[in-house]
């Protein structure tokens, strides 16, 4: 009987039965039980096992680790991080991942995988379930402070960025990653041009520009997006060669270059100046940004009475100032505030550009960005989405429109 007891009870074990209640059975089933604890003890943990740990976390996968060095998976797990007290993988001092270099470079997580596959930047994947990019410190300090990568990246937006957990967001180190990259810059004495700057700096249209890049006279050209090409390979270009046929070089006058910084100021559009000077939109925003590259705007400024912010580049003046230089759009104004409905297409846009001049100004010296997304409505939009316009600028105390009617009859 009692063989036959042990039996059941030896039986009842193999199954995964709990231990406790066979414990109460009897004697014969607590040997039993005691026979069955009987294991052989795991060998201690050496010097060298734990240096190996230490080494090779980040390599193998806790499962590899217990394959390589003979114990269980859970042993392995429990010794790195309870009794060794070893970082996760994910959190090793000398790591850091892509997700965390786009946050403090102000950048999408996509373009650091990307830079990745163009092996601009040597990364590792942590082993296991879920994997994850991770990129060394040093090797991104190196990626940060080389003016090679500066297109890829403004270094002035370095910690700049939105953080989405303050708990993983190290800001220590990234104001560290900030400083080095402005010192970097700040010797750095040349600059990366994008096609439309040298274009505007030797006075040709850009398909000269293009065609000396894909010609290989401009070296050393990089595509991001757009072309990039250092400036001083760009000032020391001889005068580009256009080729026979049309003259692709062409001198603008004086009174071209007062028009359109006076039309940017009042807010027309490229369309509405290039109707306005028989020319076309893209070359009325090409002399614009030749004008800026030369540094001719804050003297063509300063002449017409129009306010200039180097920081932004944004131009302002006052419409009714030269109303009799632009008599369509004052009297698109002028109908604007008597009969709006009435607009035409053409008219919309005038007034569109004029209302929004003024709210860039105005919301921009109160810092007040998100206000002025809020009023800067996407699309044209119709003569209700300018009375909207005009109705918040009027509740903050600014008129565009004040004495329309009167100035129009003078």
């Amino acid at each position: 009987m009692t063989d036959l007891k042990a039996l059941v009870d030896q039986a009842a074990l193999d199954s995964g039965q709990a231990r406790m209640p066979l414990l109460k059975t009897g004697p014969v089933s607590r040997a039993a039980l005691l026979l069955r604890n009987q294991t052989s003890k795991s060998p201690a943990w050496s010097a060298a096992d734990d240096e190996f740990l230490r080494v090779n976390l980040t390599k193998f996968s806790d499962a590899d680790l217990a394959r390589l060095l003979g114990r269980t998976e859970i042993a392995v797990h429990l010794r790195w991080k309870r009794e060794l007290d070893i970082p996760a993988r994910s959190k090793q001092p000398d790591l850091i991942s892509a997700n965390q270099i786009a946050e403090g470079l102000a950048v999408d997580v996509h373009a650091v995988c990307h830079w990745v596959r163009l092996g601009l930047l040597t990364a590792q994947r942590l082993p296991g379930i879920t994997e994850m990019l991770m990129i060394r410190r040093v090797t991104l300090l190196r990626f940060v402070v080389n003016w090679r990568n500066w297109i890829y990246f403004e270094p002035r937006r370095i910690n700049r960025g939105s953080h989405r957990s303050k708990y993983k967001y190290d800001q220590d180190f990234w104001d560290h990653v900030r400083r080095l990259a402005l010192r970097a810059r700040r010797a750095w004495k040349d600059a990366w041009w994008t096609p439309g700057q040298v274009a505007a700096y030797h006075g040709v249209c850009l398909a000269v520009v293009n065609n000396a890049v894909h010609d290989g006279r401009l070296p050393n050209a990089v595509k991001w997006g757009n072309w990039r090409i250092l400036r001083s390979v760009a000032k020391a270009c001889t005068r580009l060669h256009t080729g026979r046929g049309s003259n692709m070089y062409r001198d603008y006058s004086p009174k071209f270059d007062r028009f359109i910084i006076l039309g940017t100021a009042l807010g027309l559009s490229n369309s509405t100046l290039a109707a306005f000077s028989n020319c076309t939109a893209p070359e009325v925003a090409y002399r614009r940004e030749q004008l800026f590259v030369t540094r001719q705007v804050p003297d063509l400024a300063r002449s017409l009475g129009v306010e200039y912010n180097v920081r932004t580049r944004s131009l302002f003046v006052d419409w009714r100032q030269h109303r009799r230089k632009f008599p369509a759009v004052t009297l698109a104004l002028r109908k604007f505030k008597t009969a709006p409905s009435t607009l035409s297409r053409l008219e919309i846009v005038y007034v569109r550009g004029v209302l929004l001049a003024w709210a860039r100004r105005w919301y921009h010296r109160s810092d007040r960005q998100v206000q002025l997304k809020r009023l800067t409505l996407p699309g044209l939009g119709g003569w209700q989405q300018l009375l909207a316009i005009y109705q918040k600028l009027r509740a903050v105390g600014i008129d565009p429109l004040r004495g329309v009617a009167c100035l129009v009859k003078k």
